[in-house]
């Protein structure tokens, strides 16, 4: 759903579309981000570093690259 909303949104940005996707993958990665550093008393103190990391690679190349 992620990577669909970029459909919406890549005709109203400037510049390269490869620049465009890496802007809209990096604000939705600072969004993931700020949620999965959620304080939760179940999340061990390695996985407040592995899951942001893991999807947040995951969130900047995927719109990068339609």
């Amino acid at each position: 759903m992620i990577a669909a909303m970029y459909l919406f949104v890549m005709n109203s940005l400037y510049g390269s579309r490869l620049i465009n996707g890496l802007k809209y993958g990096l604000s939705c990665c600072v969004i993931w981000v700020v949620y999965l550093l959620e304080p939760l008393p179940h999340v061990a103190p390695i996985d407040k570093f592995t899951y942001p990391l893991a999807d947040g690679i995951t969130l900047i190349i995927l719109p990068a690259f339609p």
